[in-house]
């Protein structure tokens, strides 16, 4: 499996570009580690319709609003030996298998993306501004953009995207991770993926939902007033990162922090 540390070099072996310049999107699917997908695999490797058909059904039970979505990309992988000659086709083909079978997978955009029409959508930024033969792999994108890979993108989410830089795109595929994990029932070890996704860019969304992770904890720690503490903690420190930014606080961490300190005043 690919680790974090190989997932970035690789990206920026296969892209060509420097750290700045590529664009890592996030997707949230139930493999927990980050793997390259080439379009070999994608396409002649029946093995990933059957896990494609995995990762449809969580994906349906995460959000049942993109099912539909989702459920194309099949139509599409049919599709794909037919349609050699019509390279929009086959790319859009390629990219929507990609979604349903990749674990992680990597799309680099240049940044001069603010530069195309807004209406673009996703299957057009991907084939005009990668193209197949210089293209290495896909990424899951879900967490900037609107609802998923077919949105139209948005100012505010080009925006986003800078403002979050390389670590941050890292950080956020260790969250996702993490999330994993928790579904999973593994809640101390997303903790501890969390503290690391931490580590390399601090935010105030990642220490809030530490906060919750300890929380979980709360029931079954050998040392109650401990966990207590650390969420705790860890909900303040969203707080003021949000504060130090001049930002509003998000408001469960402001619920969590005043319902804690009303009902644990010797542990705060």
């Amino acid at each position: 499996m690919v680790t974090i540390d190989t997932f970035k070099q690789r990206a920026l072996e296969y892209s060509g570009l420097g750290p700045e310049e590529i664009v890592l999107y996030l997707g949230k699917i139930k493999e927990l580690e980050a793997r390259i997908v080439d379009e070999a695999q994608i396409t002649e490797n029946e093995e990933q319709v059957v896990k494609a058909r995995k990762v449809h059904d969580w994906l349906m039970a995460l959000n049942p609003d993109r099912g539909n979505t989702q459920r194309e990309a099949f139509d599409y992988y049919r599709l794909d030996k037919v349609i050699d000659g019509d390279l929009e086709r086959r790319t859009e083909a390629i990219g929507r298998c990609a979604i349903l079978t990749a674990e992680y997978v990597i799309i680099t955009y240049d940044l001069g993306l603010d530069t195309v029409p807004l209406g673009l959508n996703g299957r057009n930024i991907q084939h005009s501004l990668t193209g197949l033969k210089h293209n290495k792999g896909y990424i899951l994108i879900d967490n900037v953009v609107p609802k998923g890979f077919g949105a139209r993108y948005k100012p505010e989410a080009l925006q986003c995207i800078r403002r979050r830089g390389f670590n941050g795109m890292l950080a956020d595929i260790l969250s996702a991770k993490s999330s994993a994990m928790n579904l999973e029932g593994e809640t101390e070890e997303s903790v501890r993926v969390l503290r690391q996704a931490i580590k390399i860019s601090p935010d105030a969304y990642l220490y809030s939902n530490l906060g919750n992770r300890y929380l979980k904890l709360y029931e079954t720690a050998d040392n109650q007033d401990r966990v207590l503490q650390m969420a705790f903690n860890a909900y303040k420190r969203s707080r003021d990162i949000r504060v130090g930014k001049g930002l509003p606080v998000i408001e469960t961490v402001e619920v969590m922090l005043k319902v804690m300190k009303e009902a644990y005043p010797h542990l705060m």
